[in-house]
């Protein structure tokens, strides 16, 4: 747009991201900019996003934006600060005006700080309508060679050191549970997949659903795979499916969990869960059993929200360091551990690697 490029030159247009714009907005818009109230801001997490900023000095990046050809300025692009420090006050003329905004903190990252996962090693799944795993890895990014996403993690004041995370997304989870709901009218609710799939407690003798309708990301990266039901016969029915499905969205985790092991050399101490298909006994049985490992699920599910809450008491000083936000006991309403042998979880995974191939190469020119 002519204005937009001519804004750019003159210096009087600014470009960010959703939080950067309510930060702008919160703090005072276009109004409170003479009087300079107005914060145009983003941390950390969200600035790592853009494929903007430098991941080792958390700052924009010249050459990038260059190369990238965003056609803008670095002094067009938000001011980067930590998650957790005094941001700015709200002057928006609403029920909190007055306020400090003490806290700004991505997504995913706000669910690992929910779930309390302050330690190298630890991890984090949320299952949603894709699934999101995280593991911390440290106070330095680590460049990923098993398909995962370097990203900043936290960083909890201006001069705290800022912590890192690989991250695998998986595409489908609940999309995949709507389709057998939605497509194939197996069920009337979303929920009921769960029981229905603990109807063949012995498992789903050989049948196995590979959910790439789209393609799989993280740490396959093949937008030429399709969805795959693989290793039917005439004994199999909707129990099995069902089994299958959920089954699947575990499985594509234990593909995750290996990439992060292969990435950083050390086995994950743990996983917690989160999201609304978290609420699945049947699903996280199958994740511990997969993975090998023991799975917590918080007694709220809503990290993310959690996540926001605690880094804006940091920033206001409610706690003084993460020190003082170790998970109790308390707050853990199950733990599920892995109840098969090696040597099945081997066979099990064989099948599903050869139906993850089977899934390539599907899509049409």
């Amino acid at each position: 747009m002519p204005a937009v490029k001519e804004g750019f030159a003159k210096g009087t247009a600014l470009v960010g991201t959703v939080d950067s714009w309510l930060a702008w907005n919160l703090t005072g818009g276009a109004s409170g900019v003479a009087s300079g109230t107005t914060r145009h801001v983003t941390d950390l997490t969200n600035a790592s996003r853009t494929m903007l900023m430098d991941l080792g000095s958390r700052t924009w990046h010249a050459d990038s934006i260059e190369k990238l050809g965003v056609g803008i300025a670095k002094d067009a692009l938000p001011q980067i600060t930590s998650c957790a420090e005094a941001i700015g006050t709200i002057s928006d003329g609403g029920p909190l005006d007055g306020a400090p905004l003490t806290a700004m903190i991505g997504d995913q990252q706000s669910a690992m700080v929910g779930q309390r996962c302050f330690d190298v090693g630890q991890a984090k799944i949320t299952y949603g309508t894709g699934s999101f795993m995280l593991v911390n890895s440290g106070t330095s990014p680590t460049p990923s060679k098993h398909g995962l996403l370097s990203t900043a993690l936290y960083q909890f004041g201006p001069n705290a050191p800022a912590h890192y995370a690989l991250e695998g997304a998986v595409a489908s989870c609940a999309v995949g549970i709507n389709w057998f709901k939605d497509s194939l009218h197996m069920i009337d609710k979303a929920p009921e997949i769960s029981s229905l799939a603990a109807e063949v407690p012995n498992g789903t003798d050989g049948l196995v659903f590979v959910s790439a309708f789209g393609g799989l990301l993280a740490p396959h990266w093949r937008d030429d795979a399709r969805g795959t039901l693989v290793g039917l016969t005439l004994a199999h029915d909707r129990r099995h499916v069902a089994r299958a499905v959920l089954e699947g969205i575990a499985f594509q985790a234990r593909d995750v969990v290996g990439a992060m092991e292969a990435d950083t050399g050390v086995a994950l101490s743990g996983l917690r869960v989160d999201g609304g298909v978290a609420m699945s006994n049947e699903l996280l049985q199958y994740q511990a059993d997969l993975c090998d490992i023991t799975v917590e699920r918080p007694k709220d599910v809503e990290t993310t929200a959690m996540g926001a809450a605690v880094s804006a008491g940091l920033g206001a000083g409610v706690w003084s360091s993460v020190a003082e936000l170790a998970t109790s006991t308390d707050e853990i309403d199950r733990k599920f551990e892995p109840a098969i042998t090696k040597a099945e979880r081997d066979a099990r995974c064989a099948r599903w690697d050869k139906a993850v191939e089977a899934s390539f190469g599907w899509a049409s020119a």
